[in-house]
């Protein structure tokens, strides 16, 4: 007669350990399918398709009081307003040069519009201008103009940026001499056509109109790291550096040469007036020259 087994307790131990495992994944898995996920609307891109995009003018003045450039300026200033400057820094591109900006094909400038770019330079202009009602309901009730020299560049060209927040310490001037170094992060807006105070040639009563790209940002910040000195300065101190030392080289070398040549010069002298039936003087051990023989004839 065969006799049943009861299964032993570290069976039911195993199988009540797996039925809790079990249970503990689907109450996990059920819990996360009913919780929402974090949702991250904050995006630095901001959207190139709007259809007022055409209404930028470039290469004119900008145009606020009723113009059609005051609707994408609110916007743009608006969608920076939301990140703090850390993080409009962090996320700009710093591969674009003021002449990228500035491109005579508008295509170019249009493939670049509202990108976020980074300026880093001498501040050397920093006004307050007026804000707009839009603006103001949204908190932004100050707003400046800030024009920065980007560092490295040739020439005169500024880069413009208009922000909410000025750097900390610098007052409103027309003049900031010798500059402040800044950093600034905002969105290409166009290129903005300005009455600079350069004289015009060809009109003395006149000033010249100039270029320079707009940028909307959030605000200007002084920059921790200093410029550093006048490139020319430094160009020019290790050129005359490297000429000095290729100077006193030669003249080293032609002291050399002429020490040579002189010897050779004497030696070659002296043999000539040497008697040839006379033999040259013999050195003594001693190193004393011995006495010429006497002449035997004498």
């Amino acid at each position: 007669m065969t006799s049943l087994r009861s299964p032993s307790p570290n069976r039911h131990h195993r199988l009540l350990r797996l039925f809790a495992v079990v249970g503990v994944l689907m109450a996990t898995l059920a819990a996360s399918a009913e919780a929402p996920a974090p949702a991250n609307n904050k995006t630095y891109a901001f959207d190139k398709d709007r259809q007022y995009v055409r209404r930028i003018q470039d290469l004119r003045p900008l145009t606020l009081d009723g113009g059609d450039e005051r609707e994408p300026f609110e916007d743009v200033l608006l969608h920076a307003h939301q990140f703090t400057p850390a993080e409009l820094v962090s996320a700009a591109r710093k591969d674009l040069t003021l002449n990228e900006l500035l491109d005579e094909k508008k295509e170019v400038r249009d493939g670049l519009r509202f990108e976020l770019i980074h300026v880093e330079g001498k501040l050397k202009r920093l006004k307050r201008i007026p804000s707009l009602a839009r603006l103001e309901e949204a908190g932004i009730t100050d707003l400046y103009e800030a024009w920065i020299f980007p560092r490295g560049q040739r020439g005169n060209d500024p880069v413009c940026v208009i922000v909410s927040q000025p750097p900390p310490g610098v007052t409103p001037d027309d003049d900031i001499t010798p500059g402040v170094p800044v950093i600034a992060s905002g969105y290409y807006f166009k290129v903005l056509e300005y009455q600079s105070n350069q004289p015009n040639p060809k009109d003395p009563n006149r000033t010249l109109f100039r270029r320079a790209p707009l940028v909307l940002g959030r605000a200007v910040e002084v920059s921790q790291d200093p410029e550093p000195a006048n490139a020319s300065v430094l160009d020019l101190a290790t050129l005359s550096l490297v000429f000095g030392g290729a100077v006193l080289l030669a003249l080293f070398g032609l002291a050399v040469w002429l020490r040579r040549t002189d010897t050779g010069a004497r030696r070659a002298s002296t043999n000539r007036l040497r008697n040839p039936y006379t033999p040259p003087p013999e050195v003594t051990p001693g190193g004393d020259t011995a006495a010429p023989p006497a002449d035997p004839t004498t």
